[in-house]
This record gives structure tokens, sequence and C-alpha cells, in this order.
């Protein structure tokens, strides 16, 4: 099964491993907030619902939720992503069967600021939720190592050296940890330079 697949498949399933492993000690620890999962009044499923203008997150703030992201496994709630990065452009929502109870509904919410989205799944009737994945399209922005949307092949293996996967199909330079909770940066590349920035977070 290739990356795409199984990041699909974790996706669907992971209401099932967040359910069913609620007592293990690889589970995510929940967000000590014990109020349920929520959007904040200024926002709602189809963008802003208030006169406030959506935020343009501040380019340290990224840089630093990327870090905080990738040091807590993709631990970064819903709320959190809006108090820190700000009001976002819009916000769409998808329900997702929890394969572990076919009566739960799951939520995925795709929140997108100008040249950033973000992936979260929200635990039904839990006040959890979760990064899946994390994406910047913006050369403003740049990455715990210092990448930058733009950047060229050179400076890439200058910076963190060669991908442990490469699909030339795709302009894909893939960067896998293989923790127990592994996760993955992917560089979307077009004639040598960097177009996107993805980090996909797995849960175990």
């Amino acid at each position: 099964m290739d990356r795409k697949a199984t990041f699909l498949f974790i996706c669907i399933a992971v209401g099932l491993l967040l359910a069913g492993c609620s007592g293990s000690s690889k589970t995510k620890t929940p967000d000590t907030d014990s109020s349920p999962v929520t959007p904040p009044p200024t926002v709602s499923d189809n963008g802003p619902s208030s006169p406030e203008a959506p935020s343009e997150p501040p380019p340290d703030a990224v840089t630093q939720l990327i870090q905080d992201a990738l040091r807590s496994d993709g631990s970064v709630s819903y709320r959190e992503l809006i108090d820190r990065l700000g009001t976002p452009r819009n916000v769409n929502t998808e329900p997702v069967a929890n394969t572990y109870d076919p009566k739960v509904v799951d939520t995925l919410r795709t929140m997108a600021w100008s040249g950033i989205e973000a992936l979260v799944y929200d635990v039904a009737n839990e006040p959890r939720s979760f990064l899946i994945r994390f994406s910047v399209m913006s050369a403003q922005y740049e990455t715990p190592e210092g990448l930058r949307v733009g950047d060229s092949t050179s400076r890439i293996l200058d910076l963190i050296g060669k991908p442990t996967e490469q699909d030339e199909v795709n302009g894909e330079w893939v960067y896998q940890e293989s923790d127990a909770t592994p996760t993955a940066m992917i560089l979307f590349m077009k004639r040598g330079t960097i177009q996107r920035i993805d980090w996909e977070f797995y849960f175990s």
C-alpha cells in the first residue's frame, strides 16, 4: 500500500483507533479543556459569520506551531489552531463514520488561512481533536528547518539532505520518521522548486 493510500486509510480508521484504544498508553493525551469541541462564535462551517475579517497568521506563529505539532505528534486541537493562527478564511466539515461504533459519527474539519491549510479530526462526544495534516503553500512561512515554498533543490539538500522516499512522477520528496508514531514531511516539487509543504501525522 503506497503512502497516499495509507494516509487515506488512517483518516478513515482513526476513529477506531481513538475510540478503541482510549485506555491504552499509546493513545494521545486528550486536551485538558473539558468542554465539547465546537467552533468559536466568529467561525462557521462555510467561513466567518461575523464582520471580523479572517486573520493572516504571523509567520513566527506558524513556524512555532509546526514545531510544537511535530513534538506532540499532531496533538493540536481545532480550538488551539484558531487561538494561535487566528480566524480561518474558511472551515469545511465532513462526517466520518467511526468504524468502532457505526452509530457514532466523527468529523473531519478542513481549515484554510492565506497560504495555509489544516485537516483536523474531531472525536464525537469527546473533548478531543487532532491535527492530521498541515500544509503550507506560501513563501512567507518558514519550516523549523528553514525551508520555504520556492526554495530550490540545492537548498533542500543543504538544509535537510536527501529524502527517505522520492516520487519523481508526482514530484514528491518524502521525509519519513520511523518512530512508534511516525510523521512525514512531504515536499511537492515542480521545476526544481518547492510548491507546497505538507506534514502528515499518524496515530497509534
